[in-house]
């Protein structure tokens, strides 16, 4: 069982760096099967996220890894979700990048 959001909490233990904005940037993105931010859909999934009004917190941004990990595209990628969720390096182009 995945660990409590409520056990991140601490920033600097925390398995998703980064910025919030970017997590939501990514899952849209592997969402649409595109690395065009611009594309239309992954603007209209980042607005139904409402991705500006989220806090830029560990608990948010484990909340998008999550989503990002449970994705077959990423999931397929580690044993399973769990793993992939737990893998403190792994993140999407837009966080590696700090920006898309």
């Amino acid at each position: 069982m995945l660990a409590p959001f409520s056990c991140l909490a601490n920033e600097k233990g925390c398995l998703a760096s980064g910025d919030v904005l970017h997590w939501v940037a990514d899952y849209c993105m592997y969402l649409a099967e595109t690395d065009d931010f611009a594309n239309e859909k992954v603007q209209l999934c980042f607005e139904r996220k409402q991705a500006f009004k989220i806090k830029n917190t560990c608990e948010n941004r484990m909340k998008f890894k999550k989503k990002l990990c449970d994705l077959p595209s990423v999931r397929d990628s580690y044993p399973s979700a769990e793993a992939c969720y737990e893998d403190a390096t792994f993140s999407g182009p837009a966080v590696r990048n700090s920006g898309v």
